[in-house]
């Protein structure tokens, strides 16, 4: 956890996951993020009411963690229950499909379910650009001077 831009120093070393009340935004349960969290992020959904979280920071064995959080009580497991994201993950994003994520990991673009951590489909085996975003069923890569749009590669087959 940082201040923005990592002006200054943080304020608490710890991170949390926090439910709120949708109508007025009020805390109604927190769970702490494993020591050495410096990111904690809800990524999207896995359906039934379970969520997709990482956490990303100083951990004796690097890489981001990642973890499902049930419906129910908010339990975080501890880092060693956790899995480790391949360690060449860049960025992960949700898509509307509860369970299937897009996974930028070196230069590839994939396709993945996190429900069985399998490889669905590979979108670009050699990606050099320095933005990738998900908006509904289309994936856009975008490089310096080109957006590539692969429109509609996320419906299911």
């Amino acid at each position: 956890m940082s201040a923005d831009c990592w002006s200054c120093p943080p304020s608490s070393d710890a991170c949390y996951f926090v439910r709120v009340d949708a109508a007025d935004l009020a805390e109604k349960e927190q769970a702490a993020a494993p020591k050495g969290t410096k990111f904690a992020r809800v990524v999207g959904s896995m359906g039934g009411g379970r969520w997709l979280c990482t956490c990303s920071g100083s951990f004796a064995e690097g890489g981001t963690r990642w973890f499902v959080l049930e419906a129910g009580p908010m339990i975080v497991p501890p880092l060693d229950k956790m899995r480790v994201l391949d360690k060449n993950a860049r960025e992960i994003f949700p898509t509307p499909t509860a369970g299937v994520f897009v996974l930028w990991i070196g230069e590839g673009i994939e396709v993945r379910d996190m429900r069985t951590d399998t490889c669905l489909r590979v979108l670009c085996k050699s990606f050099k650009g320095y933005r990738v975003f998900v908006e509904a069923d289309s994936v856009y890569l975008v490089k310096p001077k080109e957006i590539t749009v692969l429109d509609g590669c996320l419906n299911p087959r």
